[in-house]
Formats: structure tokens, C-alpha cells, sequence
């Protein structure tokens, strides 16, 4: 890590990742960002994903000890999303955990018929057809977050998701906050990012990426804008609709978030306005297996 405070800055902790890369990472990275084609091939490419998240959770963590300690301009607003009915008692009780943690915050939660009437007022008609077009609870709730966050800001968080420190530091200043994860491959299993970056694993052996939960942004991010905007056009375009995992799963969220990123080289200038979590789990939320992942509810099943 840099010892000058000023090092530390969003922009110093990709800089001094930068230069911890090995020459051969180096010498592509400074391909990939001084040539569109290149970085249009990065986007739609696997492991070259993986790299670039690689890289900004490293950044994100060189960065932490400076960021600030407030949500900037980012809403005081926690999301939820239940799809139809009241909730399990489970998933009560770690909802009820992230709306008593934050008191004086907006705490809402929306099922599908309260996210169509907040569409409807929000959004355009082509984004409450799109909704309407989802036929799995957790496709609905996937589109929702994007359309309710970029429209208000604020913070999504997931049901599954218990509650164990305030968010008042989760933005850091930065207009997008999400979590970093990672895939070990040899063993099948997550891994905690931070530990992937200090095991000093070779390159290939982690697969980096971002999670589309939690969601944290400024109203109207031109990022969350974008996805919505290219989700919202598959669904009303595709003859069948897609499954769950061909629209916004992680890996398009990724590869979305990079796509804006590496727009006009701006990768350096919006490392600034981004904010990584590379301990999301541990810091802020421990994810929890509930009943109801064992039923229809999960899209897996």
C-alpha cells in the first residue's frame, strides 16, 4: 500500500494497483486502454473480465482506509423485494434487522404488485412491460432493483441478507457502491475476495466479477440506466422470454458495469466515482440459505 495519504485517494488505489500487476498484465492492460477495439474485446471476453475486476477489488482495497465515511449523495433508501405475500419468518426477521439498524432511513418493501404501481408512476411504459413480461419471481425482482435504484437511488439488499453494521460508510462518497465476489475454481467454491487477493493465486485459478446486490447508487447513474435500458429492450424483443440467468445475472452485470467503465478510456476517470466491496460479506452482511431456496422460488430449482 502507498504510504502518501494522497496515494489513497480512488484514483491512487487503481494507480498503485496498477503498478502491482506483473509486466505481462501490464503490457495488456495498457492495450485494453489505449485501444477501442481492444477494450470492446475485453468486455465480451471472459477472463479478461475477471482481470479488470480483479484489478478494481484490488484498487478498492488499497483505497478503503481513505474513503469517507458518509453515503454522499446517495438517498438514505433501503429496498427490499418480497414477490407476492408476507414474507417467511426468516425472511422477516433479517428484513426487520436492516430496517431497525437504520433508523431515520426510507425502508421500503415493494412485491410485485407495489413495484408495477411505482413502475407506472417512475418509469416509462416500455419498463412496465418488460416487467410484466418476467415469468420468474427472481427475474422480476432483478429488473426491479435496477429500475427503483436508478430512478431514486438508494440501497437495494437482498432477502436472503442478515444485517451486521449500519451503511452509513458503504458509499465511501462514490455515486456506485457493489460487492466484489469471486469463483475458486479448483475447488468449485466462493471465495472471499480479499482472501483471493493475499492467497496470491495465479492468474486464472479466481474468477472476479460483481454481484448485482447489493445495489447502491446515486439517483439516475448513467451505468444503472444503460443495463435497465438494454434489459428492458430483451425482454420486449425476444419471442420467448429469456431465462433468469440470460438477462441480469452477475455476469451481464458485469460485463455492463466494464462496458461503462471502459467507455472513451474513462476506466481511470470513473474509478473515481465507483466504489467495490471487497468484504461485503463479513463487514456489512452474512448471506443465509432460508426454506424458501428450496422451493420454486428458487430459479435454479
Amino acid at each position: 500500500m502507498a504510504e502518501n495519504p494522497a496515494d489513497l485517494t480512488p484514483k491512487g488505489g487503481l494507480s498503485a494497483a496498477m503498478a502491482a500487476l506483473a509486466p505481462e498484465e501490464a503490457a495488456w492492460l495498457v492495450r485494453v486502454l489505449g485501444d477501442p477495439a481492444a477494450r470492446a474485446a475485453a468486455v465480451d471476453d471472459y477472463h479478461a473480465r475477471s482481470a479488470l475486476c480483479r484489478l478494481l477489488t484490488d484498487a478498492a482495497q488499497r483505497r478503503d482506509a481513505a474513503m469517507d465515511t458518509d453515503v454522499g449523495n446517495v438517498p438514505q433508501i433501503i429496498m427490499q423485494y418480497w414477490d407476492q405475500g408476507r414474507p417467511s419468518a426468516d425472511v422477516a426477521a433479517l428484513m426487520e434487522g436492516w430496517r431497525s439498524a437504520h433508523p431515520g432511513w426510507d425502508w421500503r418493501l415493494f412485491d410485485a404488485g407495489s413495484a408495477r404501481a411505482f413502475l407506472s408512476e417512475h418509469c416509462a411504459a416500455e419498463a412496465v412491460a418488460a416487467f410484466d413480461r418476467c415469468t420468474h419471481p427472481v427475474m422480476r425482482c432483478d429488473l426491479f432493483r435496477l429500475l427503483h435504484v436508478h430512478a431514486v437511488g438508494g440501497v437495494y439488499i437482498d432477502a436472503d441478507e442478515e444485517c451486521l453494521a449500519p451503511l452509513g460508510n458503504l458509499a465511501g462518497g462514490a455515486e456506485l457502491a457493489i460487492a466484489a465476489r469471486a469463483w475458486l475454481h479448483a475447488e468449485e467454491r466462493e471465495i472471499a475476495p480479499d482472501e483471493a487477493l493475499a492467497s496470491g493465486y495465479d492468474a486464472g485459478a479466481v474468477a472476479y466479477y460483481v454481484n448485482n446486490a447489493p445495489l447502491c447508487a446515486v439517483a439516475r447513474h448513467p451505468m444503472l440506466g444503460a443495463f435497465a435500458t438494454h434489459v428492458v429492450a430483451r425482454l420486449l424483443a425476444s419471442p420467448d422470454v429469456p431465462r433468469v440467468d440470460a438477462l441480469t445475472a452477475p455476469q451481464h452485470f458485469t460485463r455492463a458495469l466494464l462496458a461503462w467503465m471502459l467507455d472513451d478510456d474513462g476506466l481511470i476517470a470513473r474509478a473515481g466515482t465507483v466504489r467495490i466491496l471487497p468484504r461485503w460479506y463479513g463487514a456489512y452482511a452474512r448471506e443465509h440459505w432460508l426454506d424458501y431456496k428450496n422451493t420454486a422460488l428458487n430459479w435454479r430449482n
